[in-house]
C-alpha cells in the first residue's frame, strides 16, 4: 500500500541466502493470502492465512540470520558499497530512518519523498 509518504520496512537478500524450497513456500503462502482476500473471505480466514504467513516469515528471518550462502556483505568493502547505495539519494528521493547491512541480507526503514515508487527505489539500491 502506498500513501503520500508511506513508511516502509524492506528486507532484500542475496540469491543464495535461503533454501529454494523455503522461497517457494513463502511465495505460495503469499499468493494464497492474496486469493483469500480477493475472494472476500471471512475475517477469520484472512487472519488465519496471515498468521501462517507470519510464522513462515519468521522462519525466513531465522534462516537469513543463520548466515546461509556466500555472505558477500561480510566483506566490509562490499557492505560499504551497499550502505553507500542506500545513503546516496537520502533526503532527495527518500528519507532513510534506519538500515542494517547483514552478511547476506539488508534491512531498511524509509519513507518516500515526492512521487517515488517503492520498486524504483529498490532498483536503485540493487543496481548502484
Amino acid at each position: 500500500m502506498e500513501g503520500k509518504h508511506p513508511i516502509y520496512f524492506v528486507t532484500f537478500r542475496l540469491a543464495d541466502s535461503l533454501p529454494r524450497e523455503l522461497v517457494v513456500r513463502v511465495r505460495k503462502q503469499r499468493e494464497a493470502l492474496e486469493k483469500t482476500r480477493a475472494a472476500g473471505a471471512s475475517v477469520a480466514a484472512d487472519r488465519a492465512r496471515l498468521q501462517e504467513l507470519r510464522a513462515l516469515l519468521q522462519k525466513v528471518e531465522r534462516c537469513l540470520d543463520s548466515g546461509l550462502g556466500a555472505c558477500y556483505m561480510r566483506d566490509f568493502r562490499i557492505a560499504k558499497i551497499v550502505a553507500d547505495a542506500i545513503r546516496h539519494f537520502h533526503g532527495k528521493r527518500y528519507q532513510v530512518l534506519a538500515w542494517c547491512v547483514m552478511p547476506n541480507h539488508v534491512h531498511v526503514v524509509f519513507s518516500t519523498l515526492g512521487e517515488r515508487k517503492l520498486e524504483a527505489i529498490l532498483h536503485s539500491w540493487k543496481s548502484f
